[in-house]
């Protein structure tokens, strides 16, 4: 494998003892933030009273979700699946104890569907879940358990930032 991925990139390390992988443009005084619906984690840049961002980053330890849900338990890990229709890699969880592959991130195996959300059955289940609200019927692949209202019942610090 060609290391020229790593052309203009740096390692990086955090006030918090994080270590990540970005651009060669950070700065000391970056912030590393999770932005939801992005999947990968970003390096803003404080300009006055808003934001730039700097790069998009991987970051160990905030990859996998873990700064709104937690570590992922030890008998799980991340592995990706491939639809064969499309190509397109879906993440998914593999049980390390049993070899099981799951959809469901097992740290909200426990967490209920707000209320009028329930799980849509449908052809590709076995690379995503999608979501229906029974009320208006709107279908989404987004988990209505990862809603800024959701994260904030169970007490995730959510922050929002003026992006110039």
């Amino acid at each position: 494998m060609s290391a020229s991925f790593l052309v203009g990139r740096s390692v990086f390390t955090t006030s918090e003892r994080g270590i990540g992988l970005a651009t060669i443009y950070v700065e000391p005084g970056d912030i590393v933030v999770v932005l939801l619906g992005c999947y990968s984690t970003m390096i803003l840049r404080p300009c006055g009273g808003s934001y730039k961002v700097a790069s998009s980053a991987y970051c160990y330890g905030f990859m996998y979700g873990e700064a709104l849900l937690g570590p992922l338990p030890e008998t799980h890990r991340v592995v990706y699946q491939t639809d064969e229709t499309d190509g397109g890699l879906w993440p998914a969880y593999l049980d390390i104890e049993s070899g099981e592959v799951k959809v469901e991130d097992p740290r909200l195996r426990l967490v209920p569907l707000p209320a009028g959300w329930r799980l849509d059955d449908h052809n590709k289940r076995h690379l995503f879940h999608r979501f229906v609200h029974e009320k208006t019927g709107e279908k989404t692949q987004k988990d209505p358990r990862l809603t800024v209202e959701s994260l904030v019942a169970r007490g995730v610090l959510i922050k929002s930032f003026d992006l110039i």
